[in-house]
């Protein structure tokens, strides 16, 4: 791969700790997070999250891996940390976004919990895409935005 890319392996080693942390970042990160564009609703904007989560975790590519690379990332200190500089990081800060602008629109009353908002999009569609054999399409994006969505008004309501 380093003569590939014109470099020496030393020079790969420099960026990345393992084949394996090469491998996960070109794999995650030819799937970066997208921006999620304002629908001027709280409903719409989750629904864009849910639909980039969906169709990330849906991709071939990706459900070819995501069992065993979960099991590597649970064993590799290294690889945990690449994972959430390049998947995980972007994620949040997207997420972050989002609800800060719920926020700015009157949507919601404060930030929800961002680490549970995160785990409310990647553990559904993880767990239905990857564990129950479950299709990525458009009624699993309404099922993920209204579970959170609820979660988050939920939020909203009990802080009044």
């Amino acid at each position: 791969m380093a003569t590939r890319a014109g470099v020496g392996k030393a020079a790969l080693y420099r960026r990345w700790p393992s084949k394996a942390a090469l491998a996960l970042h070109h794999l995650i990160g030819d799937l970066r997070p997208r921006e999620y564009r304002d629908t001027g609703g709280l409903h719409g904007d989750l629904r864009e999250v849910a639909a980039d989560f969906v169709e990330r975790m849906g991709n071939p590519r990706v459900r070819a891996v995501l069992p065993e690379l979960m099991a590597d990332l649970m064993r590799d200190g290294t690889l945990q940390t690449v994972f959430e500089d390049v998947c995980l990081l972007p994620e949040r800060a997207l997420i972050r976004a989002v609800a800060e602008r719920a926020v700015e629109r009157g949507d919601l009353a404060g930030l929800p919990d961002l680490d549970w908002a995160h785990a409310q999009f990647a553990g559904p569609v993880f767990l239905w895409l990857t564990m129950l054999g479950g299709q990525g399409d458009r009624a699993l994006i309404d099922q993920v935005a209204d579970s959170v969505a609820a979660s988050w008004m939920y939020d909203k309501e009990k802080d009044q």
